[in-house]
């Protein structure tokens, strides 16, 4: 699985773009450094040039990190959807910025909100510190996450309500068919109620 990160959508989350932003950059890049070396994902990280000193795109690999810097004039966005678009359903991207999600999410690639990765991120660091977190079971495990979060992101976005969904997940196997059967039995004695209507109008 390849990871595509907006770095700087993802720095500023919250807070905004704001005090030392080359070291918060270079925190940043450290930390993706460690995510990928504990699950093996390739990892990359996508900046605007116009919060660094770059001339033109530039790209280097920092402890197995892909950090690229787009070029004056074009924007991180840019360099990310010209990935995704190679990438196609083989990445996810990171990304709170609406736009950018709608145009990677043509190509099939699977997007998460920036806070979610956030925090997916600190439970994965904070794993590895406890208890240890290279496991290939874990990993298949949130990339199952991740999956699933960007449909039910994605299902919000798109104004559908999921509160029946959120309550049915909470009920056991046995709890639910209990529950389609009275649902049943509902629509049934309706459909009787109106047959009967029916025949006394007759």
């Amino acid at each position: 699985m390849h990871i595509i990160i907006d770095g700087y959508n993802l720095i500023g989350r919250g807070k905004g773009l704001r005090g030392n932003i080359a070291a918060k950059r270079k925190k940043h890049v450290e930390d993706l450094s460690q995510y990928h070396r504990i699950t093996g994902y390739q990892v990359t990280v996508v900046f605007d040039a116009r919060h660094s000193n770059e001339l033109k795109e530039r790209q280097e690999w920092v402890s197995g990190v892909l950090v690229i810097y787009s070029r004056p004039g074009e924007q991180a966005d840019d360099v990310i959807a010209k990935l995704a678009g190679d990438l196609k359903d083989s990445c996810i991207v990171v990304t709170s910025d609406r736009n950018l999600r709608g145009v990677v999410t043509k190509y099939g690639s699977t997007v998460m909100y920036c806070g979610k990765f956030e925090s997916q991120l600190h439970n994965v660091l904070s794993e590895q510190q406890g208890s240890g977190f290279n496991d290939t079971n874990k990993v298949s495990d949130l990339t199952y996450e991740y999956k699933k979060m960007d449909a039910l992101e994605r299902a919000k976005d798109d104004g559908i309500d999921l509160t029946l969904l959120y309550e049915n997940l909470t009920r056991t196997p046995t709890e639910r068919i209990e529950n389609f059967l009275g649902w049943l039995e509902f629509v049934e004695e309706l459909q009787r109620a109106k047959e009967k209507k029916g025949r006394k109008e007759c």
